[in-house]
C-alpha cells in the first residue's frame, strides 16, 4: 500500500497547491494573522471568513436584519 506524503505549510500557501498566499491581506483584515506560521491560523481564517461572507449574504436578503433582531431583546411589557 502506497503511502500519502505528508503536506506541508508551503503546499497550502504557494500558488501550486491550495494558493492560501493570496488571501494573506484578507486574513489579516478579518483577524486572523500569521496565516503561514500554521494550519490552525488558516483554519480561522477560513472560519472567519465564512463567518463575513454569512453575514453580508444575510444583510443582502434581509436588510433589516439587525433592526429586527433588536426589537427581539427588547419585549415590551403589559
Amino acid at each position: 500500500m502506497k503511502g500519502c506524503s505528508r503536506v506541508t505549510i508551503d503546499d497550502a500557501i504557494n500558488t501550486n497547491g491550495l494558493g492560501f498566499q493570496s488571501l494573506e491581506a484578507t486574513c489579516t483584515a478579518i483577524g486572523a494573522p500569521n496565516i503561514q506560521s500554521n494550519f490552525l491560523s488558516m483554519g480561522l481564517c477560513l472560519g472567519y471568513y465564512h463567518q463575513c461572507r454569512a453575514a453580508q449574504l444575510l444583510e443582502g436578503e434581509i436588510p433589516r436584519l439587525r433592526e429586527l433582531l433588536s426589537l427581539a431583546d427588547h419585549v415590551a411589557l403589559p
